[in-house]
């Protein structure tokens, strides 16, 4: 009897052992991530994407046709919100310390060489009304055509105002951004300024605080040091622009100010609605 018992003993702890182990091998494949989709599906490089899926809590990648994402976030355990890197075509897979999962139909698609322009604006010194221009043309917009979408940014001595909101019917914002233009390779997607009100614009125009320095002594003004804009355009597009200097013309005694004042800048234009420049 006693060696029976033992024998009942041994064989309820193992199908108890068994059991344990079938049930943690299947939570782990239950813990697996997977996938059910992603939007956008086709992005340039730089975009954004949302994938849609499970047990996405702790992922340590995320990858689109086998190149690193250039940031990601796990917002919950079902959503990742990643952006694109060089990326390529082909499979978005999440890794998590359980395992992998990846959707194929992801398309990257490249981006267009941007244009690259140097141009200037000649306006009369004692204008007051603002000089339309449109980025896409590389043009100045008439006058009459200051309540449409036509213009991207329009300038009256420092001020500078955008077509958005305050200033026009477009979708323009700005940004004074600070560093070396030609290092800046990418718009960001977000944090673009935008002109209030009539008196409130969305570049600084201020005598101290503005994007220009003033000498008293010589009455010029030119474009600070390490300083440009980035523009959203009125239809969407996005721009790097550096005013290079600001001159004025007819400017000899005993006229007391000059006639014309002469903006020279240049600016990088991406004609396929890529932020990348």
């Amino acid at each position: 009897m006693k060696i029976t018992n033992l024998k009942l003993t041994l064989l309820s702890a193992a199908i108890v052992v068994t059991g344990m182990m079938s049930c943690s091998k299947e939570n782990n494949n239950d813990s697996k991530p997977t996938i059910s989709s992603f939007t956008p599906t086709s992005v340039f490089s730089g975009d954004s994407v949302t994938i849609t899926g499970t047990n996405f809590t702790g992922a340590t990648a995320v990858t689109f046709g086998g190149e690193d994402a250039s940031w990601f976030e796990v917002a919950n355990a079902t959503t990742i919100k990643a952006v694109v890197g060089s990326g390529a075509s082909g499979d978005v897979t999440v890794t998590t310390p359980l395992g992998s999962a990846k959707l194929g139909g992801f398309t990257l698609t490249p981006s267009a060489p941007a244009i690259n322009v140097v141009d200037s604006i000649e306006i009369p010194f004692t204008s007051d009304s603002y000089t339309f221009y449109s980025f896409k043309d590389s043009s100045i917009v008439a006058n009459s055509d200051s309540a449409t979408s036509k213009w991207d940014f329009g300038i009256m001595f420092v001020n500078i105002i955008t077509n958005s909101h305050a200033s026009g019917p477009g979708n323009g914002g700005s940004i004074t951004q600070q560093g070396v233009y030609a290092n800046y390779t990418m718009a960001p997607a977000t944090g673009y300024a935008y002109d209030t009100t009539k008196s409130t614009p969305g570049i600084d125009a201020g005598l101290t605080s503005g994007w220009y320095t003033y000498n008293p002594t010589t009455h010029a003004f030119s474009p600070k040091a390490g300083q440009f804009f980035v523009f959203r355009t009125a239809d969407g597009h996005y721009v790097k622009m550096e005013i290079i200097s600001v001159n004025y013309a007819g400017y000899t005694p005993p006229n007391p100010t000059p006639t014309t004042l002469i903006y020279k800048f240049r600016y990088s234009y991406q004609p396929d609605g890529s932020r990348n420049f």
